[in-house]
Parts: structure tokens; C-alpha cells; sequence
């Protein structure tokens, strides 16, 4: 559904909503691009609540210096 890229110093990392099956369940992954087996991985209830906790994860990490290099929707 989304998907934002982001990079602070060498590392990189993606923050994205995704949807899956016919009655779509949502999920709010950040993967870690340097070391995936440390990705988080949480389902939400339903697409307003995955869009509002992905802006509440994009929010934290621009506060904490990473900056967003690529978008997609």
C-alpha cells in the first residue's frame, strides 16, 4: 500500500503497510536494510489504523534524524 525508504548515514531502512489476502489483513513492517532478521513486523486492525501507526513510526524516525530518500504509494 506504502512504502517509505529512509537513510541516516550509511544504513538504510523501509517503513511499509501492507495488504494481504481477499478480506485484506494489514500489517506495519520496518525492515531494517543492513540486517533483516531484525525487521518488526506488526499487524493492525484495519487500513485507517495501519496508515496512522505507519505516520506515527515515519514521525519518530525523522525526529531521530533519519530522512525519507524515496516514496511510493
Amino acid at each position: 500500500m506504502i512504502s517509505w525508504q529512509f537513510a541516516k548515514g550509511a544504513r538504510a531502512l523501509t517503513c511499509r503497510v501492507d495488504a494481504a489476502g481477499l478480506t485484506p489483513s494489514f500489517s506495519v513492517a520496518v525492515l531494517p536494510h543492513w540486517d533483516l532478521t531484525r525487521a518488526i513486523v506488526e499487524p493492525v486492525a484495519g487500513p485507517a489504523h495501519a496508515l496512522a501507526r505507519h505516520a506515527g513510526v515515519v514521525s519518530r524516525l525523522r525526529d531521530a534524524g533519519w530522512r525519507v530518500v524515496s516514496y511510493t504509494y
